[in-house]
């Protein structure tokens, strides 16, 4: 099998942690009932700001994983939707699956909340502070999957853009904010029952001047 090898794809473990323990994704039966999928719904943010009179968007610049492995990145701020139920076998012919506003899964205006979140911005803060603008819905079916090689996904995503009011507002230190200063993170993901079983990524954050950049991908997706 061409899975679980060191530093290219992912194992079977793995696909087992994302599903069952982190619900972070479900799998469908496709054409046919032949074909099985995997379905992933994501929500990912553009942050604006403008910082010295001019427009930036917050990008993750590199990633540091527990075991000390740095994978540098240009990705917006993305957070994969938890899914209710990811016991249940889907169906490709259900329409509600692939929906903008699907059932199956936490609300998505919810998961840009708590996308922001991570980065330190309390719901109360974001109330306050952000001001939404536009948002979108994208879907990329039937594509294969780096990480799972021989595993069609699924990817379905919401971009939602919001900007920040008040760059100067104490509130949006945190962000590094007012003069774009690069910032860090951390995120644990459980791998097990115990606290030992955590997996900690620190997440280093940049402000990067606007220009026409495209929507980026997770890597190893």
């Amino acid at each position: 099998t061409a899975w679980g090898l060191p530093g290219r794809t992912k194992s079977a473990e793995d696909l087992y942690q994302e599903s069952r323990e982190q619900m972070r994704c479900a799998f469908a039966v496709g054409k046919g009932r032949h074909q099985l999928c995997r379905v992933v719904r994501s929500v990912r943010i553009r942050l604006l700001a403008d910082i010295f009179g001019v427009e930036h968007s917050l990008v993750c610049r590199l990633e540091i994983s527990r075991s000390g492995k740095a994978v540098e990145r240009r990705d917006l701020p993305t957070r994969r939707l938890q899914w209710k139920d990811t016991v249940r076998l889907y169906d490709m012919a259900d329409k509600t699956l692939l929906a903008e506003n699907s059932p199956y899964t936490e609300d998505w205006v919810r998961g840009c909340r708590r996308a922001m979140r991570r980065l330190g911005l309390s719901f109360e803060v974001q109330e306050a502070h952000l001001e939404e603008d536009l948002s979108s819905f994208q879907v990329e079916a039937d594509q294969p999957s780096s990480g799972y090689p021989g595993l069609m996904t699924n990817h379905l995503t919401h971009e939602v853009v919001f900007r920040v009011a008040e760059p100067e507002h104490p509130a949006m230190k945190c962000i590094g904010l007012p003069s774009g200063q690069e910032f860090a993170t951390t995120e644990g993901i459980a791998s097990g029952q115990s606290s030992a079983d955590v997996l900690t990524t620190m997440t280093f954050w940049a402000w990067e001047r606007n220009c026409s950049m495209s929507a980026s991908t997770t890597s190893g997706r």
